[in-house]
């Protein structure tokens, strides 16, 4: 199953490393680091969907 890791760089309550290691426990799945808080969907949602529909349109 594509599997997409959303995270931004600016989140106050998660690090990017646990970004990474939560990406790193998906097989195949790739992260994604925005300029953006917590809610990167809200902060940033052209990126955010942009990277929806890679993940939908991923073979």
């Amino acid at each position: 199953m594509p599997t997409a890791v959303v995270h931004g760089e600016h989140d106050p309550a998660r690090t990017i490393e646990h970004a990474r290691e939560l990406s790193n426990a998906i097989p195949g799945s790739c992260l994604h680091l925005l300029d953006t808080g917590h809610t990167s969907c809200a902060e940033d949602p052209d990126t955010f969907a942009a990277i929806l529909r890679s993940v939908a349109q991923a073979d």
